[in-house]
């Protein structure tokens, strides 16, 4: 049995930030094809990249300074965009 969340803890930032990269991740095109995962541009860097067709997803990580971003291809325009409120 799984246990449901408390419901208090789901206005929680850090929950928020969470459910908006699972949404993203079950919604977005780019996560049923290839996947490429490289260093970043210093040893404290990692880049992973998902496609499929025009579809792009790319996250770049500081591991260092425990920071990341999500940008994604725009479907609508083609232009990459960063992925709000994670």
């Amino acid at each position: 049995m799984i246990a449901l969340p408390d419901p208090d803890n789901l206005e929680r930032l850090v929950l928020k930030r969470l459910l908006t990269l699972m949404r993203f991740r079950n919604a977005y095109p780019a996560f049923g094809g290839e996947i490429e995962i490289a260093g970043g541009e210093t040893p404290e860097t990692l880049e992973i990249v998902r496609r499929q067709g025009d579809a792009a997803a790319v996250l770049r990580a500081d591991l260092a300074a425990h920071t990341f971003t999500v940008t994604y291809r725009d479907e609508a325009t083609g232009e990459m965009k960063e992925l709000a409120g994670v």
